[in-house]
């Protein structure tokens, strides 16, 4: 999980500040079309919202439901029989 965050944090990082960098100076009224500026600050506050979902929050929960999926695993197979031998004797004991 280190190794693809660090990994996919380059790419979502650069792309996330170069739009923010160019949609700045129409953000703040400087340039042309000043008019958009609460669209461009929407924009800007989507940007920033999607790089903390794909770098912290989508990771996270990924490893909470993996980490969860194998504690199910482990309690599941106190439960049912892990082996054919164990499968038949359990059969054999319901009938």
């Amino acid at each position: 999980m280190h190794e693809a965050a660090a990994e996919r944090a380059r790419p979502i990082l650069t792309t996330t500040l170069a739009m923010a960098t160019g949609m700045a100076p129409a953000a703040f009224g400087t340039g042309d079309g000043g008019f958009r500026a609460p669209m461009e600050i929407a924009v800007i506050g989507g940007l920033a919202a999607s790089t903390i979902l794909s770098l912290v929050v989508v990771p996270t929960l990924h490893c909470l439901v993996a980490d969860a999926g194998t504690q199910f695993g482990r309690l599941w197979s106190r439960f049912t029989p892990s082996t054919k031998h164990q499968r038949a004797e359990a059969l054999e004991q319901t009938s």
